[in-house]
């Protein structure tokens, strides 16, 4: 459990035997073949959080944002065959799936100019009599 990115909603949480104590900030996990195991949240003194109205707000006004993905391996290299979510559906998984893809060469990219609108253009039009025979 010391491997996961997303807590599924209350079926996985029933599934996985967690119980949640919101005051301490707590979420613990009871499954029966495995060790309980803890995950404690972290509260810090001042709040940091923005909104995202605000924070739409701050970047139309002119403010750099950033976005960033943040993730500690601990040194430790993970399996796929670790990840519950492979273990879960692994009847839906290739047997020949083996390791993570390879990383590539080129990376497809669509570099966005910032302040340029999208390009407005209307849909296609057709005849009403074209558009009731697509219909039928």
């Amino acid at each position: 459990m010391h491997d996961f990115d997303v807590i599924l909603g209350t079926d996985w949480l029933a599934t996985n035997y967690v119980s949640i104590d919101c005051f301490s900030k707590e979420i613990v996990f009871h499954k029966p073949e495995e060790k309980e195991f803890r995950f404690q949240g972290i509260r810090n003194s001042y709040d940091a959080l923005i909104y995202v109205v605000k924070a739409t707000e701050m970047l139309m006004k002119g403010s750099e944002g950033f976005l960033a993905f943040v993730s500690s391996d601990n040194g430790i290299e993970t399996r796929l065959e670790d990840i519950l979510v492979v273990k879960e559906f692994s009847d839906v998984f290739s047997e020949d799936l083996y390791d993570f893809p390879p990383d590539r060469e080129i990376e497809f990219v669509i570099d966005v100019v910032p302040g340029i609108a999208h390009i407005s253009k209307a849909p296609y039009r057709m005849a009403p009599t074209e558009h009731k025979e697509l219909k039928t």
